[in-house]
């Protein structure tokens, strides 16, 4: 689809950009000599923005017709912040750095989810998925670049290669002239509430927090946990995550598959299957090779499960609405979430070491898996269809 062509690029290169986490935790251990705890309190502070980001989009969206500009902005601050992280002195410098870097990083993430669903679905809910694995792509290439540069450049020179693609990213960005759905009436927090807390949806929405505040907690100090447990290099976390990724797109391409054939309930599922094997594997492995095998699963809780929750919100309550309880939503699944995840995960390896934080997160799989199995019920993709209907 050539229509699809520059949004592709954009994300593309967006995620490449994004490939700089990889190495966050462990410049706050290594150069910044943070400790544990601190590490998941700065992870808990750096979620703590996508609590308040969407609800600044949410009052904002009706001025909000060219959400390119937000991501141009988002990226140029993503590019000097990663300049900066690395060369910084003192804790509160590497505080702010690693807090700007993941701001910028929620604004991008947060606008390229709502443009990119608004721009696919018209081709079809399956090309939401394409599209996503585009930026998967983006973010496998950055990681393969990274391991071949890691062990013979520093950490600054890592960096600046990130921050290369963020920059160009803003290029790509205005030209894609994407727009932001918006539906001309208020914004009514009651309204999106009582959606939002539909036992259908609302139990949805708890179980996807469940499963992030593990996935993002145990993802977030996973180099450390190649680094500091079982030796690998700073080039061979870089092969580690190009595995993980490179792995990411041909689940990612199954999962339109599961979608078509299970639902937005099996695609779900599939992806928090996949993401408990894989937290029940790294608690137990202890050699690269093991670990490079365990990082095949990574991936389709990002690219299918939390896609899921848009495609169903999409379905079920229509784009204009999807758009604004995305929002609502994320706040919760997304930034509460995480940030609790953050700081659970700095005290779990601060008292029971690094290793233990990967049982906890696979206990919680668990359990996020049997509240969605048994608590969600996917209603008919014809329900939004029917009301409009009905109101014309």
């Amino acid at each position: 689809m050539i229509a699809l062509f520059l949004p592709a690029l954009t994300i593309f290169l967006g995620f490449a950009a994004m490939a700089s986490g990889q190495y966050h935790t462990l410049v706050l251990e290594h150069t910044h000599h943070f400790s544990a705890e601190s590490i998941g309190t700065a992870v808990a502070l750096g979620a703590s923005s996508q609590i308040v980001l969407p609800w600044l989009l949410l009052y904002a969206g009706h001025k909000v017709r060219n959400p390119e500009k937000i991501l141009r902005r988002a990226y140029l601050s993503l590019a000097g912040f990663l300049l900066a992280f690395p060369m910084v002195a003192g804790h509160s410098a590497a505080f702010a750095c690693y807090f700007g870097i993941i701001a910028s990083i929620n604004v991008v993430s947060t606008m390229q989810s709502i443009t990119m669903i608004s721009q696919a679905r018209p081709f079809g809910d399956h090309w939401v998925l394409v599209l996503r694995s585009m930026g998967t792509f983006g973010y496998a290439t950055s990681c393969l670049l990274s391991s071949f540069l890691a062990d013979r450049v520093s950490y600054l020179g890592l960096y600046c290669s990130f921050a290369i693609f963020a920059l160009i990213a803003i290029f790509s960005s205005k030209r894609t002239k994407g727009k932001m759905p918006a539906s001309p009436d208020p914004v009514r927090i009651p309204e999106l509430a009582k959606k939002l807390w539909e036992p259908n949806t609302r139990n949805l929405i708890i179980g996807i927090a469940i499963a992030n505040m593990a996935v993002s907690g145990a993802t977030s100090v996973l180099s450390n946990f190649i680094h500091d447990e079982i030796g690998g290099s700073k080039s061979q976390v870089g092969v580690a995550w190009t595995v993980a990724t490179f792995a990411e797109m041909p689940l990612i391409w199954s999962s339109i598959f599961f979608l078509k054939r299970f639902g937005v309930k099996g695609l779900i599922l599939c992806g928090f299957t996949t993401s408990m094997l894989r937290m029940g594997l790294l608690w137990q492995v202890h050699t690269l090779s093991g670990l490079y095998m365990v990082q095949t699963l990574h991936g389709l809780f990002f690219g299918g499960s939390l896609s899921g929750v848009g495609i169903y919100l999409s379905r079920r309550y229509g784009d204009a609405a999807m758009n604004r309880l995305q929002l609502v939503s994320q706040s919760f699944y997304g930034g509460l979430a995480a940030a609790i995840g953050g700081k659970a995960t700095g005290m779990v390896w601060s008292n029971f070491g690094l290793r233990a934080v990967y049982l906890a997160a696979f206990i919680s799989m668990a359990l996020a898996f049997l509240w969605v199995l048994v608590g969600f019920k996917e209603k008919s993709e014809k329900v939004f269809k029917v009301q409009t209907a009905s109101e014309s």
